[in-house]
């Protein structure tokens, strides 16, 4: 999910929240949570098209969309913080038509194409800006953080994240603190993990 993010950017020159879901949807080989399923489910049976489904068959406006995530939200009992936003959205945080002070927005903007609850968007705001300095001054001021033992659904994104700054805080170096964080969770930790990770290891353009 995180190309089709990218492939938007690249293509529309611009931030275009209908066009990234219709590629979220179309591209359904890729990994999608049960919220993102629900979701397609939804605008599925709004499309009127009865011929094979291309990607224009999926774009919807914004005004569906929105109607959607809230129907999700309401299916789920309000349970819509998952980590998927987090794991897609951090090339807003490389796109040179964003700027810094516009990031916070449009983050949240495309977490909430799927996850109605703001805390998802937070929580994806957190990987994407500063990268670097960021997780520094996070591991600088909790140096505190334990194995963590929270009984929280295993996609709620504050857990995946807590989860993740625990890896990468008992740093040795990216390639076994992904792997660590891979042997734990490889679908919903790991992603964000090397993300960070690679962050903090101030990878390279060349890399």
């Amino acid at each position: 999910m995180t190309l089709n993010v990218t492939e938007n950017l690249l293509e529309c020159q611009k931030f275009d929240g209908p066009d990234i879901l219709s590629r979220h949807l179309y591209t359904r080989e890729c990994e999608i949570g049960e919220i993102t399923k629900y979701i397609y489910q939804e605008l599925i049976k709004r499309n009127s098209s009865q011929s094979t489904l291309t990607l224009e068959n999926f774009c919807f406006d914004q005004s569906m969309i929105d109607e959607i995530v809230k129907l999700a939200d309401k299916k789920f009992d309000g349970h819509t913080a998952a980590c998927s936003p987090a794991q897609r959205s951090y090339p807003l945080a490389f796109c040179q038509y964003i700027s810094d002070d516009d990031l916070f927005d449009f983050t949240m903007l495309e977490a909430k194409l799927t996850h109605y609850s703001p805390i998802a968007g937070q929580v994806a705001v957190f990987t994407t800006p500063r990268l670097h300095n960021d997780i520094q001054n996070v591991l600088l001021c909790h140096r505190r953080y334990v194995y963590p033992d929270v009984k929280a659904r295993v996609v709620y994104a504050p857990t995946v994240l807590n989860d993740a700054l625990y890896f990468v805080g008992g740093w040795e170096n990216t390639t076994q603190v992904t792997a660590n964080a891979h042997r734990k969770d490889k679908y919903y930790c790991a992603p964000i993990v090397g993300i960070l990770a690679g962050a903090r290891c101030e990878i390279s353009e060349e890399t």
